[in-house]
């Protein structure tokens, strides 16, 4: 048994899949590359913020504990009640 013959219309060429893996490759090479550059430059996290009366407004603790939220939800920790009190 033959294969149907193919119209001009129906057929793809050869090409269109190494063009598709190609263009993914490329887009998740630039995406790659974006992250790193963004982990590289953060910027610093201050040890703590005071407010121009003298007031701790929060601590690096404080940060790191709401980066969690972003990090893994499941292992978000409740505030201890010294953060709770220090916070106001």
């Amino acid at each position: 048994m033959t294969a149907p013959p193919e119209t001009a219309e129906g057929t793809l060429s050869p090409w269109w899949r190494r063009a598709v893996i190609g263009t993914m490759a490329i887009g998740f090479a630039v995406l790659i590359l974006l992250t790193a550059k963004a982990y590289q430059n953060a910027p610093p996290i201050p040890g703590c913020a005071i407010d121009p009366s003298g007031k701790v407004v929060f601590t690096r603790a404080e940060i790191a504990l709401g980066q969690q939220v972003f990090r893994c939800p499941s292992t978000v920790t409740s505030p201890s009640p010294a953060v709770i009190a220090a916070s106001g």
